[in-house]
């Protein structure tokens, strides 16, 4: 077992180091090369320089390892380490506090109004339908007319095949009939749903530029004149707009 020698102010530890490293012929560069361990750690081991050095527990690591390499108990050489004073302060941890839940975002809020007022709007559409309906006799058609285009951008896209589609009911039916289909084909608009309605049907007014046919007359029908239809039945006609 080692034994400190004594003397005031000598530095034991370091001594041992040098005397057992000098006793066996090696020098700093050689032991820098073979542990690892920087030159200028190895001088402050040796003298005692332990501020040089990093934080304890490196230091004991150095020691530990310089002691291995030069054949001597690591226990004994770490025994020799004045570590009173200069065990490393830890500055406390940072307190952590949760993080506030986060605030409804904008746009949710946003969201949630325009659905309210979508659910609103869908609901006050479906009341003014229900009342309009009321009071209407049996076997009376609606008066107004309802004109929509047929197919978004289609006058873009084919200008020739624009049309217009109007779909008003006719006058009196008489549920269970068979009717004849008149033939509407060549005569004005106009002319074509009078004869359709007086007829006890409803029809759909198509519109179309064309070249050859003018403006409000009738190109074609469907079904066919002559056919037989039900009172109700829908008849369609395709209506000149004429020249683009």
């Amino acid at each position: 077992m080692m034994q400190n020698v004594p003397g005031a102010g000598v530095p034991v530890l370091g001594r041992i180091l040098s005397e057992a490293r000098t006793s066996r012929g090696l020098t700093l560069d050689e032991v820098e090369h073979d542990t690892r361990i920087a030159k200028r750690y190895l001088e402050a081991l040796e003298r005692e320089e332990f501020d040089v050095l990093p934080a304890p527990v490196y230091c004991r690591a150095f020691l530990r390892t310089y002691a291995q390499y030069l054949g001597l108990d690591p226990r004994e050489i770490l025994r020799l380490y004045p570590e009173k004073g200069r065990e490393t302060e830890l500055a406390p941890l940072p307190q952590v506090t949760r993080p506030a839940p986060p605030a409804l975002s904008p746009n949710w809020i946003v969201a949630g109004v325009m659905i309210l007022v979508l659910l609103f709007a869908g609901v006050l559409l479906f009341r003014m339908g229900s009342s309009g309906d009321k009071g209407v006799p049996a076997g009376e058609g609606v008066s107004a007319a309802t004109t929509v285009p047929v197919g978004a951008g289609a006058e873009q896209q084919n200008p020739a095949a624009a049309a217009t589609l109007t779909a008003p009911t006719s006058g009196p039916l008489v549920q269970g009939s068979v009717i004849k289909v008149p033939d509407v084909r060549g005569v004005t608009g106009a002319e074509a749903i009078r004869a359709i309605h007086d007829q006890g049907l409803t029809y759909v007014m198509v519109q179309v530029y064309n070249d050859d046919v003018p403006v409000g007359v009738v190109i074609s029908q469907s079904p066919s004149p002559g056919s037989k239809a039900n009172a109700g039945d829908a008849v369609t006609v395709t209506v000149s707009r004429g020249k683009q």
